[in-house]
């Protein structure tokens, strides 16, 4: 069946690595535009939940999993330095979870694109590789944000 799909293709004088190339390629802008977009999101609210004293006025979703501390309970510099610990390591497995399978997808396809098509479509191949570059520092910045912003930062009930 794909190789019925690829003479159709092929007939109409579309090489079938051409466009594969250029849907890897879009899909990597894709990736990185998301990218992007959640790294700038996910500041101006980490900045915003670091100013204020109520956790839940600011955008509530999974993401904001912050240590809070009840005024009736009492945690000793350990217990509390723990908690603030799991907090970020949570959110920062949340990230991964949203951010990971795109990036690997998009290095994937690169590859199997580089393979399929025997590099003749190289410039194609070293674009979405400079875009799964940019897009993987974008999501490392967005982990490193993510414990960075909010380090140090307690709630207490009101």
């Amino acid at each position: 069946m794909f190789e019925k799909h690829a003479q159709k293709y092929a007939n109409n004088g579309i090489p079938f690595g051409l466009l594969s190339g250029a849907i890897v390629l879009v899909f990597g802008f894709l990736v990185l535009s998301w990218t992007i977009v959640l790294l700038l999101t996910r500041e101006k609210e980490l900045l915003q939940l670091r100013k204020t004293v109520d956790y839940q006025l600011v955008f509530p979703h999974i993401l904001n999993i912050v240590p809070y501390f009840p005024k009736t309970a009492t945690y000793d510099a350990t217990q509390r330095a723990q908690m603030v610990g799991t907090s970020s390591a949570l959110r920062v497995v949340v990230l991964l979870v949203l951010i990971g399978p795109m990036i690997t997808f998009h290095a994937w396809s690169i590859v199997e694109l580089g393979i399929a098509s025997l590099f003749q479509y190289y410039w194609i191949i070293m674009i979405s590789g400079f875009v799964f570059l940019f897009t993987t520092i974008m999501g490392a910045a967005a982990i490193f944000q993510e414990v960075r912003l909010l380090s140090g930062k307690q709630f207490q009930e009101l």
